[in-house]
């Protein structure tokens, strides 16, 4: 099939393989995905990046850019609404880290019951979100015997599923593991889900994962509750303003890792 190799594209460069697999259909530039501006973009007609590029109008705004691809499940750093409005073409990777997601929340946990001497069938797990990541998070689980409670409002709506329970109900849970977009509008916002009634909530020795975003959690109100009740276990992936975060949040966290659950060769 003929290709135009004069096409331009302009691709992170830590996406793998990326000059190699997009060769075939043009030019392809890399650069350092954080600093990628409507400059580099020249006459490019396709931009691929991950989540550390704000793809908007500010990048775009009379750029040749037809196609816009991410290497990744999370769509924030995306303004879709003004990618349809200019009829640009989309693509993302939802999905393809799923399982590492997952596979990292069990690890982690496993590890967190040796260190603290309980069996994880011993307790319950409530599953914020029960999308790509939550639904095998849970799946995992259920396979080692341990019960799991799921709260996942937009996805009960859709399929009339009984078995979601309240935030309330799930807040009661041993352990909590965060599995949301970050979403800041519409019916069900998920930025800042983890505020201060959220934690005022939580077991005093609860167990609480985040892989999701970093904005879901409003750390300030989290260090707050970690200074008044210590008891409490915090498992961090992902923070605000990476990779510029939280320091004393770091310091204060029983597990926190670099934003890697994803980071599969899978993603």
């Amino acid at each position: 099939m003929p290709t135009d190799l004069s096409m331009e594209i302009v691709a992170d460069e830590n996406i793998p393989f990326v000059s190699t697999v997009f060769a075939s259909l043009g030019e392809v530039r890399t650069l350092i995905g954080r600093q990628i501006n409507r400059a580099d973009l020249g006459d490019a007609e396709v931009l691929l990046v991950r989540s550390v590029t704000q793809v908007d109008e500010k990048l775009l705004a009379g750029s040749a850019v037809r196609f816009v691809g991410t290497a990744t499940i999370g769509l924030d750093h995306i303004d879709l609404d003004y990618l349809s409005k200019k009829n640009m073409a989309f693509a993302s990777a939802q999905g393809s880290n799923a399982t590492s997601a997952a596979e990292y929340v069990i690890s982690a946990l496993l590890i967190i019951a040796e260190r603290q001497g309980f069996q994880l069938r011993d307790k319950t797990v409530g599953i914020i979100g029960c999308g790509n990541v939550g639904s095998r998070v849970l799946k995992k689980l259920k396979a080692l015997g341990v019960e799991c409670i799921i709260h996942d409002p937009p996805l009960q709506e859709k399929t009339d599923n009984r078995d979601y329970v309240d935030l309330n109900t799930v807040l009661c849970a041993d352990i909590i593991t965060l599995h949301v977009p970050l979403t800041k509008g519409g019916r069900y916002p998920t930025e800042h889900l983890i505020n201060a009634d959220f934690l005022a909530k939580l077991q005093d020795e609860v167990v609480l994962v985040n892989t999701s975003r970093g904005a879901v959690l409003d750390e300030r109100a989290l260090l707050e509750r970690l200074a008044a009740r210590p008891t409490m276990t915090t498992i961090l992936d992902v923070w605000k303003n990476e990779p510029n975060i939280n320091q004393l949040l770091l310091q204060r966290a029983t597990l926190g890792t670099p934003h890697i659950a994803g980071y599969s060769f899978d993603g």
